[in-house]
Parts: structure tokens; C-alpha cells; sequence
């Protein structure tokens, strides 16, 4: 399963070309870290509304992820902040703050993949969908 771990991408500046862009048409999950473009691969947002407001991290990390969410994530994983590492002392209160963008990117992925699976036959049973 292809992992998009964009933080990487994005504190190296590689958000383009077609090695990336592969990567992010097959990406399946998804670990989510605010990083700085061509800086640190993992920033403590204490303010992410107004962040986003500002065009910061979060906006930066929406903008690349949504390329690699046009189909959905196979998985259906969202990762958070998965311990401390480099400006994150407090992993759990980061994802607290980021819930708003983790919620949306997952509402985002299900609408790029949304198929009404429901119709009003008596044929309909959720348990032989696909």
C-alpha cells in the first residue's frame, strides 16, 4: 500500500515531477504532519485557523494532499501526528488542533469516491455490495 507521507515531500520542496506524482496517484493512506516547505518536517501549529488563514502549513499540506486524495484512500486511514518528533513535543494536543483538517480531508476523500450504494429495491442488501 502506497504511503503518503507528504511531510517528507514537503520540507525537501519536492511537490512536483513525475516521481511525486505517481506516488500521489497511487497513494492509499496517509500520515498527516504540518511541515514547512524547504523547512522542518514536523511544526507545532498553535493556531491553525489562523495558520490556514495565512496560507501556512495547513494550507500548504491541504493543497498537496488533495492531489493524492482525488480517488479516495483505499484504506480509508488518516494518520496524525504519531509521537514526538522534531517541533512536536505534545503529538496528541497537535491532532487535537488539526481535527477540523483531518475530518475535512476525510470527508474530501469520501466525496471524490462517493457512489450511492442504496437504491429502493428490495434487492438492496449492504451485505453483498461491493
Amino acid at each position: 500500500e502506497v504511503n503518503g507521507d507528504l511531510s517528507h515531500y514537503l520540507c525537501r520542496g519536492m511537490m512536483k515531477g513525475p516521481f511525486v506524482e505517481s506516488i500521489l496517484a497511487k497513494m492509499e493512506h496517509t500520515h498527516v504532519r504540518m511541515a514547512r516547505i524547504y523547512g522542518d518536517v514536523s511544526v507545532d501549529v498553535e493556531d491553525p485557523a489562523n495558520d490556514w488563514k495565512n496560507k501556512g502549513v495547513t494550507y500548504n499540506y491541504w493543497q498537496f494532499a488533495k492531489q493524492g486524495m482525488k480517488n479516495g484512500l483505499s484504506s480509508r486511514v488518516i494518520v496524525g501526528e504519531s509521537g514526538p518528533y522534531h517541533l512536536v513535543t505534545d503529538p496528541l494536543t497537535q491532532d487535537q488542533r488539526m481535527m477540523p483538517l483531518l475530518r475535512s480531508m476525510a470527508e474530501y476523500c469520501d466525496s471524490q469516491v462517493r457512489i450511492s450504494r442504496y437504491d429502493d429495491t428490495e434487492q438492496f442488501n449492504p451485505f453483498t455490495q461491493t
